[in-house]
């Protein structure tokens, strides 16, 4: 989302600047400022504000939250209002250099242009408060913003309004014929781009043929990538290379695919692009297409915390499918950060989530809940497989099952202790309860002759 990094000004900016119209306008009548300092310093507020204006109406342009709509309404007004202002300020003098006529009550236009500028810049900047305040860091899901389309005929008469009232403004001391001409067809786009559009909802064909059932099928790893490269190209067509950064299947097998393991796509899209993840089932096989925008996932590689040993061997492991200006360099680099991290706070949390574990375990001992002792049981082996993991600073590359004994830092009977408590073994639940507590113990002294302490002595906050 947005980050409202001007906020505490730009959106106060536009109502200063209109009221610094109004006032210096007042002065400048009685022949207290030059005209040309006047419209620099107004002009320079004004614009400062409008670019906040014109962002925080995209925070909720296409939000159909109920709550939104209001204040959505309400910008849609102090849009009409700021273009009205042109009407009564720029409009009469250009005609009347265009048709060598005078315009009647010339003063008039000009105090009730000023007005609406003022009136136009109050609800925009103040509806502008509104969105960054409440909305700027809020999902797309709860402001129930659709899925990316392409931008309908209203945004771009919008834009095209702008443009043309803009080149207006810059023309208009050379060509006021020109300049009437664009303002009459910007005022027309931009009124047509502010109306909201009806937003068609999809409806679902309930057809008559019955849905196909639900089966996985052995695939070979040259289907696989079939599937990849089709799915690389549509991905493309949908939504264009400029906003596709990489494309690339990831976490899958290269020398050894498994004959019932899915396709999964990793898609780094241009940062503020958000789509949705998607998964379903195709041909009898497993399809998963991550969506990541760029900064997300370059912050993801490069953070070493409890989920490091799970996550980081995707990174490495891929088969590129598209790839803009050698991008996975990027990528290649925020993991040899992560290589160079300090573990120490992720093994510290991961040691307090199985020290959690583990209350919970006894919780459930109270009570003789059977099916949560034995679930937290195996929530303990997991957690002790992750914290080893930290302890050795190594990530899962193949096989965890392997690997994990591998590691020179470990319990002394770390592989009897996980065959107990993930019921590998027809075990007693009291057994597997006491096996858990010795796991927890031998793991947390490990953890303390690291120089991790897991106990405060005083209250922190």
């Amino acid at each position: 989302m947005r980050q409202g990094i001007l906020v505490p000004y730009g959106f106060v900016m536009a109502p200063i600047g209109a009221g610094l119209v109004v006032l210096l306008s007042f002065f400048a009548y009685f022949g207290g400022a030059p005209d040309r300092l006047l419209s620099f310093a107004t002009s320079l507020v004004l614009g400062v504000g409008m670019i906040e204006v014109i962002n925080s109406y995209l925070v909720i342009r296409n939000a159909r939250a109920a709550s939104v709509q209001r204040t959505r309404t309400i910008m849609h007004v102090g849009f009409v209002l700021f273009i009205a202002q042109f009407a009564f300020l720029a409009v009469p003098d250009t005609a009347s250099r265009v048709f060598s006529a005078e315009t009647p009550f010339p003063q008039a236009f000009e105090w009730v242009g000023f007005g609406a500028l003022l009136l136009s810049s109050c609800s925009l900047g103040g509806a502008s408060w509104m969105v960054w305040d409440r909305w700027s860091q809020i999902g797309v899901d709860e402001l129930e913003i659709p899925n990316w389309t392409r931008g309908s005929w209203h945004h771009w008469a919008f834009l095209s309004g702008i443009v043309a009232g803009t080149v207006g403004i810059f023309l208009d001391p050379f060509s006021p014929a020109v300049t009437l001409v664009l303002f009459s067809a910007g005022v027309v786009l931009l009124l047509a781009g502010i109306f909201p559009s009806k937003v068609k909802e999809t409806q679902l064909a309930h057809g008559s043929e019955t849905p196909p059932k639900v089966e996985l099928r052995k695939v070979t790893y040259e289907e696989k990538l079939g599937v990849g490269k089709r799915a690389c190209a549509l991905i493309l067509q949908k939504y264009g290379n400029r906003r596709v950064f990489a494309v690339c299947m990831w976490g899958d097998e290269i020398e050894n695919s498994q004959p019932y393991f899915g396709v999964n796509l990793l898609t780094v899209v241009r940062d503020g692009f958000q789509i949705p993840s998607e998964k379903y089932l195709f041909d009898g096989i497993e399809v998963k297409i991550t969506y990541w925008q760029e900064i997300g996932i370059l912050h993801r590689a490069r953070t070493f915390d409890e989920e490091w040993p799970w996550h980081s061997g995707l990174y490495r492991t891929r088969i590129v499918l598209h790839e803009k200006k050698g991008w996975f360099r990027k990528l290649d680099t925020a993991v040899r950060e992560s290589d160079s991290a300090d573990p120490a706070n992720a093994i510290r949390e991961s040691a307090m989530l199985l020290l959690g574990h583990l209350a919970t375990l006894r919780d459930y001992q109270l009570l003789s809940d059977l099916v949560g002792e034995k679930a937290e049981c195996w929530r303990i082996a997991w957690g002790a497989i992750e914290l080893i993991f930290l302890l050795n600073h190594r990530y899962v590359r193949h096989d965890y099952w392997n690997e994990v004994f591998e590691c020179p830092i470990q319990t002394s009977d770390l592989h009897r202790q996980l065959e107990i408590l993930l019921e590998l073994t027809d075990t007693p639940i009291d057994v597997m309860v006491e096996v858990a507590d010795k796991l927890c113990e031998e793991l947390f002294d490990v953890v303390r002759a690291r120089g991790k302490s897991l106990v405060s002595s005083e209250l922190r906050v």
